[in-house]
């Protein structure tokens, strides 16, 4: 049997990747990424390909369904940022 630890980091982590997906949906919705900096996209791009990696190689389906789900919401956030049109000054 899992301890309680086990269920407690699962919960957290699909309870940030929730927070990823309304991001990606937020953001799509305002056509504008310029609030989210890339200083905050890639240290959270380069954890989730770590955290990715691990669920693989340890084989955790349900952490690596997760772990894609947030790879793609962030990938979603910075092709949205890098196709956007220059702003007007």
């Amino acid at each position: 049997m899992s301890s309680p630890y086990y269920y407690l980091i699962l919960t957290a982590i699909f309870l940030t990747t929730c927070g990823y997906a309304a991001l990606l949906r937020h953001v799509y919705e305002a056509k504008n990424a310029d609030c989210v900096p890339y200083l905050t996209l890639l240290p959270i791009l380069v954890g989730l390909l770590i955290f990715l990696f691990i669920a693989f190689v340890r084989k955790y389906p349900i952490h690596l369904m997760l772990y894609v789900i947030a790879l793609v919401s962030i990938m979603g956030i910075i092709n949205m940022k890098r196709n956007a049109p220059a702003p007007k000054k």
